[in-house]
């Protein structure tokens, strides 16, 4: 019986982000003097906390700007590099800074509340430089932070949550992120160190197995993101999983990146090695083009695009594609709800409010009811095809994050999605999404194609950012009417009959669960994009009926509606969330 992963990224705690605590990084000089001065609202800040001790109020104060080597303008730190460097001068203080974030970001309520939502795993991003000393290190700050997630580990233990370490940050960067360790110009991994982050995985390796946490600890990413030019990543990770082997055995999962393009890996790579998985991200919001998209035509994208891209690996017949792999699995260890605002462009507005007025804009931000029924619709698509259980050849998926600090990035926190309700409940870990909230097709169909709720950021009409690749798929590009358009001026909902005429349609009001032997072919093929050979010659009938189904569908859209030009193909059509393919840089948050 198949359990699934079903995770939660821990980002933002032993490697920082900016986008994730904006105010850790709106450092002043009285932070620098070990005067620990807290913003409205922020991550961690004591409660009921005097008014004395708000930035804002403290007159002294003055913020501590570098120039940024992306914009060249005078900014606030961006990275963890650049946030150590201004404490190179006062190294307590930073220390100091730093542990009082390790201790209040995760919380032992966090872990019990991510258990209570159904969570099986837990990705703790970890930094290269957990285990060096602090020469080494510099101008990185080591600390306490392994004892933080050793505490960590033992809350887990405590709720039955498995924890997957992953190397998040490398030597000279593996793709110039800012969550890398350190943000380069360029996107690339020209600069990586590969010997120098073998040395950083074996130290941490190592630690694991001293501390005995093979229990909880069962699983590593070897290296978060390496970007395309990681010419040595296959030599690289074949000596990262010898490395694993040797230290933590042979039962302990290991995790390569896909280098941002699943289909180079399907040529037989670790196809009989077990406890191994190929890691794919997927995000809607880093291109022009698909922020522009309306609420049916992102879960489109899910329901194409993302789900041929889980598929294209892995396979025994590569060829064919028809059986997975008894190795290496397919996994989806990033993706969230955020679906129409750029994150490192609004990041921009929020450091410099907080420079203006000492409180970062978009704080109490809060989803309308609206957006919230699309963000719910959203996350059951991608829950269903990143699993693919149709095809066999994925385990799971990590949701990032668990926390955000603010409303400002409010679709990117789980725990806020689970309060408020457009977190689905998850399924038991041995039954599929797709048996619970049914295929994605009818997740889109019935999703209200309301497009009040876009609200692109950064307006296109004033900001040049990367458009992404051009939409070739007629399902996506067909749901960009809204659902009163298509019904001439008036709205409408799914009725019983409508809900009737798809097999194995899933009501989320009701909590029951069913097997997934109820997956129908029709399942099947929706998932896959292509009905399985075993099955072809079974169920013939009711597969007919339903491709007909389509097929008058489709006539329908093409001859009897007007179809308008969606505004973003007059844009250069729609993103690829691989990035470009003219090998165009990406900036990406997470």
């Amino acid at each position: 019986m198949k359990m699934w992963i079903r995770g939660v990224n821990l980002g933002g705690w032993l490697v920082l982000e900016r986008f994730i605590t904006p105010y850790l990084f709106a450092i002043t000089s009285c932070h620098l003097e070990g005067n620990f001065c807290y913003y409205p609202g922020q991550a961690g800040a004591i409660a009921g906390i005097s008014n004395e001790l708000l930035c804002r109020d403290m007159k002294a104060c003055e913020a501590v700007l570098q120039e940024n080597p992306v914009t060249g303008k005078q900014d606030y730190p961006w990275d963890e590099y650049s946030l150590m460097q201004a404490f190179e001068k006062s190294p307590l203080a930073g220390k100091e800074y730093l542990r009082k974030h390790y201790d209040t970001f995760v919380t032992r309520d966090d872990i019990a509340a991510l258990h209570q939502a159904g969570v099986t795993h837990v990705r703790v991003p970890l930094p290269h430089w957990i285990q060096l000393n602090e020469k080494e290190a510099s101008p990185y700050v080591v600390d306490d932070a392994w004892l933080y997630f050793l505490r960590l580990v033992d809350w887990c233990r405590k709720y039955k949550i498995q924890v997957w370490a992953d190397l998040h940050t490398a030597p000279g960067s593996q793709n110039g992120f800012d969550n890398s360790g350190r943000l380069n110009t360029v996107k690339t991994c020209s600069e990586w160190n590969e010997n120098a982050t073998l040395s950083a995985l074996q130290n941490i390796l190592v630690a694991m197995h001293n501390d005995d946490l093979q229990d909880v600890v069962t699983g590593i990413g070897v290296l978060n993101e390496p970007w395309k030019d990681c010419h040595n990543i296959r030599e690289y990770n074949r000596k990262a999983l010898q490395l694993v082997r040797q230290t933590l055995g042979n039962m302990t999962s290991v995790v390569i990146g896909d280098t941002f393009n699943a289909t180079l890996w399907n040529d037989g790579y670790w196809e009989n090695e077990p406890h191994t998985y190929l890691d794919s991200h997927y995000y809607q919001v880093f291109a022009e083009n698909t922020r522009a998209l309306s609420p049916k035509q992102h879960i489109a994208l899910v329901c194409r695009k993302n789900a041929r891209d889980t598929n294209e690996c892995c396979h025994e017949d590569a060829s064919s594609g028809e059986k997975p792999a008894s190795g290496i699995s397919r996994l989806v260890s990033e993706w969230s709800a955020a679906y129409d605002t750029e994150p490192n462009e609004l990041l921009k507005e929020v450091m410099a409010g907080i420079l203006e007025t000492g409180e970062a804009p978009r704080l109490h931000r809060n989803l309308t009811q609206s957006e919230q029924d699309f963000v719910k619709q959203f996350c059951k698509a991608q829950m269903v095809v990143y699993e693919s259980n149709a095809t066999g050849v994925s385990s799971g998926w990590f949701y990032w994050n668990f926390k955000m600090e603010g409303g400002a990035f409010a679709e990117w926190d789980f725990l806020r999605g689970v309060r408020e309700g457009w977190i689905p409940t998850l399924p038991a870990q041995n039954v599929s999404s797709v048996s619970k909230f049914g295929t994605c097709e009818q997740i889109l169909y019935e999703t209200v194609n309301d497009k009040s709720i876009i609200h692109e950021y950064p307006d296109p009409n004033k900001v040049d950012t990367w458009k992404g690749d051009p939409l070739d798929d007629d399902l996506v590009i067909s749901m960009g009417k809204t659902d009163s358009e298509e019904n001439g001026g008036e709205s409408s909902s799914p009725t019983k009959e409508d809900k009737e005429t798809f097999s194995g349609y899933a009501d989320d009001d009701d909590d029951e669960t069913v097997p997934d032997s109820a997956a129908t072919d029709d399942d099947r093929y929706n998932a896959s994009g292509k009905a399985p050979a075993e099955k072809k010659k079974k169920g013939h009938g009711f597969f007919t009926l339903v491709v007909l189904g389509f097929f008058a569908y489709g006539v329908k859209r093409v001859f009897f509606s007007e179809r308008e030009v969606p505004p973003w193909r007059a844009r250069d059509g729609y993103s690829s969330i691989h990035g470009s393919s003219t090998g165009e840089a990406v900036t990406m948050a997470v």
